[in-house]
């Protein structure tokens, strides 16, 4: 941060003048953000990253201007409803949040502490923590994005380019409402594809396993992996597993792409997360989060792993290599 340098002579004629007011001093305070997260440092350390660079484009420097405050679920969903109220007992600034889970329990824990919504799908049609995005009205606003099924035909469309004899797809899923109307839409754009998919719901670790073993004996030629928490809290099983069994997959979100997977599309959740700074700033700043309308994301983006696609023999389409937003070569 900038420090203004003045002279003794000139800070007394501006003092005189009564130039340096309250608001133009600069703060001395240290904000406290608390982070709330269904993961694990290692699942989702990532967002923290993304936020903190944020942070510094809008000038503020981690340990001068503000502390992390830090909550991980470690996968296991039921724990956020009780870390967020820690977040509140520790009387934190302001609260950061990213999916669904998170976002409803910071929003019951707290009606006084601002929450902003990193990434999060259809915010302003469920949590009923906003009143519209362009109001929110509350004390919640941020980023969301439409993930609708027909994000899973464009999937399925991208898979098939990459794969064009594909005859049958697994879709391994965690039982969510959101996945089912995913699966359902799948199904019908499938079968004008010429392509039947294997519906395989997981929720446990050993069910992932059972998973894989019916990829086999199904004869998958590819597998979609639905993101959820307990998928993104054993990514690295399931993209091996895939890679092991010589199966294409596509996955949503590209930490699955770094982490193996063949490729992904979806929203473009590095930009969101480090869009979340620009909403804490102006909290900081003193603007009330009721006011900052809640920003509908329409960045979306392929990823693509190359290294996959040459361990599995695939070779790419020139059309699908243009259109890719990352590559990992």
């Amino acid at each position: 941060m900038r420090r203004l340098v003045m002279t003794v002579a000139a800070f007394t004629a501006a003092l005189s003048l009564g130039a340096l007011s309250g608001n133009a001093q600069k703060s001395e305070r240290v904000w406290r953000i608390g982070i709330l997260l269904s993961g694990t440092p290692n699942t989702h350390g990532h967002y923290v990253t993304w936020l903190q660079n944020g942070l510094r484009n809008h000038g503020y420097a981690n340990g001068n201007d503000y502390v992390f405050v830090h909550r991980w679920a470690m996968g296991k969903r039921k724990r956020l409803p009780a870390l967020a109220k820690e977040l509140v007992q520790e009387n934190v600034d302001v609260i950061i949040v990213n999916g669904g889970s998170s976002v409803r329990a910071a929003g019951t824990a707290t009606r006084r502490i601002p929450i902003v919504v990193g990434t999060a799908g259809g915010l302003g049609r469920r949590y009923g923590l906003v009143s519209s995005l362009a109001k929110p009205g509350g004390n919640v606003t941020g980023s969301t994005f439409y993930n609708l099924p027909d994000l899973s035909a464009k999937r399925l469309a991208l898979l098939n380019e990459a794969v064009p004899k594909l005859k049958s797809v697994a879709f391994l899923f965690y039982p969510l409402k959101r996945a089912r109307a995913e699966l359902k839409k799948l199904k019908k754009v499938a079968i004008q594809r010429g392509i039947k998919i294997l519906p395989l719901e997981v929720g446990n670790l050993s069910e992932i396993e059972r998973a894989f073993a019916s990829m086999a004996n199904g004869k998958a030629d590819a597998v979609m992996i639905n993101v959820s928490y307990l998928t993104t809290l054993h990514r690295d099983r399931l993209v091996a597993r895939a890679r092991d069994m010589k199966l294409p997959s596509m996955c949503e979100q590209w930490a699955f792409v770094e982490s193996g997977c063949l490729m992904s599309y979806s929203a473009d959740r590095k930009h969101m997360m480090t869009r979340a700074a620009y909403f804490i700033d102006r909290i900081l700043k003193g603007a009330n989060p009721g006011d900052l309308p809640v920003e509908r994301s329409d960045k979306y983006k392929l990823g693509i792993n190359l290294k996959t696609a040459k361990h599995l023999g695939i070779s790419l389409p020139p059309s699908t290599l243009l259109r890719a937003d990352e590559v990992i070569e």
